[in-house]
């Protein structure tokens, strides 16, 4: 079941599918993801009709079903006249629609660009050679990359894709093998044309009731598959066909009896022509696995005739068997049994479902059984049960009686006990043992045996305090290196949630611990532009090259500078992670059982205080699990950690609800640690505060903030030049006045202080220090006023106007840089010396759904233009 309290979540952005701790993902699962997108590479025209028509017993359905593209009209691919006679060329082997993917546009500062070389290797010449380039009088071509292999599977290619600053992928020739002329990379500036086509269906079915027991249906469909519209070869796999018929019975056994046992039979027929081609997939997902059809590709007529005989009484359950064959041309011949059965008798329950399935093919046979059980018995109180499941799949070549490579065989049994489902608390424990085996020899061999034992607990019977939680502990033990790849392992999976109340509510807590592991995908990533005022981050070009670089773009200062947005690309890169996540909310308010006491309680009852953590840790320490599990460890410098982002919160009040006087004292600290493919980044930011609140009188209120806190940022590998640690404090007293509803007018100083810590750089054979990096500092001075008038049911008129006085330099090495990413961050985005900004706003409700908001944003400062920017916004409320 799909969501975070269940058993899995789904990112769309990355296409990842993250299991939770309630689902234990090992070697043994079988994952399969269905999922429907669409590619909109032509101009596509859809048709659907459909008609039903019902007399007496008799029902008939009729549907067609076409969708087509418009091959002259593509969407994201241009194509000349070249690229559509290569079309025209291949009919059908769309692996072949292949064409060169460099493009020569001339410099363009903001693109991934590429000169053109002659170079030698080896003493090996080679021609047109592309090289990546930043210099504006060579580099003129843009290319797209296509990952190559060849019949085997193996790379292909002459580039080789190189971490860079680059704001996006960058690629490298690199020569083939001067021995054996293999070549050493996996990427080529070529692009797949995507070809138009069109897809066809037409259904024709119905049933027909002879009596209230017996009734026959039936399906015919026609597919007219055109892979290719561009060619006229080939077309005489395009059209196929499938059809499908089933007569079913069903009569008592003992007509004399009130809940009689009934005997039903179904007699089915199903026929697929080689070149049916159906919109959706009709089958279920495991059909291939269940016919062990995975070593058989090639498309030809298929035959299924089958008989299903089963005995069905409402209170006792359902007895079934069912015999299939399968027929694949002249190549494949299947037969298989399966019986089962869901009984449920005098507090028992048996559930069984096995099949035997034999298969030949001309050079192969197999042998597949695979049976499923569990039996229980349901107590008073609680159930015990055990449950059994096992495969033994024999592929063997037939001339020789050789057991092949993908034969396998497992067993698994467990037990579980618990309570009724009625229950208010409830539990579950079991246990599982899997043993697998894997050929060797010509026989089966012990390879591994995995144990697994699970325990859940959901405990609400007192309203005041709830616990849920679950815990899964796995050991995976390796009987036969040499017929296994896997290595021994243990797994522990748990999610824990307590929330309770004591007295009365003064103390509330809320807790979430949640451990498991699994894999991280390194992840890449690129700045596109957009609108300004759409984005978040801006471009400065701190090394003025001209050339957009990934670490020339911080968060935009101003509104109208976000221009670009990040957008992360993931890759196909994994590291094996242990995550642990924990979330925790604590508040304590003694104002619920203290505030009519006096004495030391009355003045504790004036106290509050909430303390909210959370945190996100993945880490690849796998000898250390203690370690790896404890959501208290977040230092980032931790070179085993991979991904981290913590928050701690801490605030004290005094006074809180007291509406002429109150004090908050505050604590955050804020974590981050990213893995990405190009380098790894780290952020620390930490802020004690105090917050005091006056009010006068009615009319006039007083606030004082004070906040001292330090910013750190590291990187390991690129990102270096972003690297510092300021620490800070400023303070801002604020005076209000506010006669009445509809108006407010506020001014303010605020005072900024930051200093980029001191770092011995460069030290002489003496020890003196000869050349430091940090030391800059930077002072801020702001003055401003703050007006609104609000008129209530209409709207609101909002005005700031704020003056800033900006001071920078470092009185350690007397050199400062202003175009810097620690410039950008100690100015805020300023100029040095004065600066003035103002905002206006104007909200106008126009009906009870509807307002409008009109916005306008200045700034200005000595030697540069002053920036005007406006908006207008319609928000509509449903």
């Amino acid at each position: 079941t799909r969501g975070q309290e269940n058993d899995y979540v789904i990112d769309y952005n990355t296409a990842e599918i993250t299991f939770t701790p309630k689902r234990l993902i090992t070697k043994d699962k079988r994952i399969v993801v269905e999922f429907q997108y669409s590619d909109k590479n032509y101009t596509r025209s859809l048709l659907f009709a459909g008609s039903e028509f019902k007399k007496n017993k008799l029902s008939l359905k009729f549907n067609v079903y076409s969708e087509q593209d418009a091959k002259n009209q593509p969407l994201f691919q241009e194509l000349n006249s070249d690229n559509k006679r290569l079309l025209s060329d291949i009919g059908d082997n769309l692996d072949s629609a292949i064409s060169p993917n460099i493009d020569s546009v001339g410099y363009i500062s903001d693109q991934i660009l590429y000169k053109k070389i002659d170079t030698i290797v080896a003493l090996v010449p080679y021609k047109d050679v592309y090289v990546f380039s930043t210099n504006s009088d060579s580099a003129f071509y843009r290319l797209g990359f296509s990952k190559v292999v060849d019949a085997e599977g193996n790379p292909n290619g002459n580039y080789v894709q190189v971490n860079t600053t680059a704001n996006g992928k960058v690629f490298k020739w690199v020569a083939p093998d001067s021995i054996t002329g293999e070549k050493q990379g996996s990427f080529e500036p070529i692009v797949l044309l995507i070809t138009p086509k069109k897809k066809q269906l037409v259904t024709f079915g119905g049933d027909y009731t002879f009596s209230k027991r017996t009734k026959v249906s039936f399906e015919i469909a026609g597919s007219n598959n055109d892979v290719n519209t561009f060619s006229g070869k080939d077309r005489n796999d395009d059209a196929g066909y499938a059809l499908k018929v089933n007569f079913q019975n069903t009569s008592p056994l003992n007509k004399s009896t009130e809940n009689p046992w009934m005997f039903k039979s179904i007699l089915s027929y199903e026929q697929v022509d080689r070149y049916f081609s159906p919109i959706e997939r009709y089958r279920s997902i495991e059909f291939e696995r269940d016919w062990n059809l995975s070593s058989i590709t090639a498309s030809e007529n298929e035959y299924i005739p089958g008989l299903n005989l089963s005995l069905i009484q409402k209170k006792t359950g359902v007895i079934n068997y069912q015999f299939k064959s399968f027929f694949k041309g002249n190549e494949y011949n299947a037969y298989k049994n399966r019986a089962n059965l869901n009984l449920n008798k005098n507090n028992f329950r048996l559930i069984f479902d096995g099949s035997l399935l034999n298969t030949t093919t001309i050079t192969n046979k197999t042998k597949f059984i695979r049976s499923k059980a569990s039996i229980a018995k349901h107590f008073k109180w609680f159930t015990l049960g055990v449950i059994e499941e096992q495969e033994r799949n024999r592929f063997e070549e037939i001339k020789t009686d050789t057991l092949q490579p993908n034969s396998y065989e497992f067993y698994e049994w467990g037990v579980f006990i618990n309570n009724a489902d009625t229950a208010i608390n409830k539990f579950t424990i079991n246990y599982k043992q899997r043993t697998d085996l894997a050929p060797a020899n010509n026989s089966f061999k012990k390879s591994t045996i995995g144990e697994s034992v699970g325990f859940t607990l959901d405990m609400r019977k007192n309203p005041r305090s709830r616990f849920i939680g679950n815990v899964t502990y796995r050991k995976l033990s390796i009987k036969d290196t040499t017929i296994s790849p896997n290595k021994p392992e243990e797994s522990l999976l748990s999610r824990l949630e307590y929330r309770f109340k004591l007295l009365k509510g003064t103390i509330t807590s809320s807790t979430f611990y949640e451990i498991g592991s699994g894999l991280e995908v390194k992840k890449d990533f690129l700045f596109l532009e957009v609108a300004a005022g759409q984005g978040v981050y801006s471009w400065t070009d701190y090394n003025n090259n001209g050339v957009k670089e990934l670490n020339e773009f911080p968060i935009a200062a101003f509104q109208d500078q976000a221009d670009h947005i990040k957008v992360f690309i993931p890759t196909n890169e994994y590291i094996k992670t242990f995550t642990n996540l924990f979330n925790e909310i604590l508040y304590i308010k003694p104002s619920i059982i203290w505030s009519k006491k006096t004495g030391i309680r009355k003045f504790i009852s004036r106290l509050a205080n909430q303390t909210a953590y959370r945190v996100n840790r993945k880490t690849t320490n796998n000898e250390d699990l203690l370690s790896a599990y404890n959501p208290f460890l977040t230092e980032t410098a931790d070179n085993n950690l991979v991904t981290l982002n913590s928050s701690f919160r801490n605030t004290l009040y005094f006074n809180r609800t007291n509406p002429t006087f109150g004090i908050d004292l505050n604590y955050l600290d804020i974590r981050n640690k990213a893995l990405l493919i190009n380098d790894t980044t780290s952020r620390i930011n930490t802020v004690k505060g105090i917050r005091f609140r006056w009010n006068m009188n009615r009319k006039f209120t007083t606030n004082l903030i004070y906040n001292k806190g330090e910013k750190t940022n590291t990187s390991k590998l690129f990102f270096s030049t972003k690297d510092y640690s300021i620490s800070y404090y400023e303070t801002e007293p604020k005076l209000t006045y506010q006669p009445n509803v509809k108006f407010r007018i506020s001014v303010f100083y605020n005072l900024k202080n930051k200093e980029n810590k001191p770092l011995k750089f460069l030290i002489d054979s003496l020890g003196n220090v000869t050349d430091t990096i940090g030391g800059e500092t930077s002072i801020h001075h702001k003055i401003g006023i703050e007006i609104k008038h609000n008129v209530v049911s209409k709207g609101s008129l909002l005005m700031k106007v704020n003056f800033i006085n900006v001071s920078f330099d470092n009185p350690i090495t007397q050199n400062i840089s202003t175009n810097s990413p620690l410039a950008f961050d100690m100015l805020e985005g300023l100029q040095i010396g004065q600066n003035v900004t103002w905002n206006l706003t104007y909200q106008r409700t126009l009906s009870k759904y509807m307002q409008l908001s009109i916005t306008y944003d200045g700034r200005s400062a000595a030697g540069v233009n002053t920036v005007h920017t406006g908006g207008v916004q319609l928000r509509a409320f449903f």
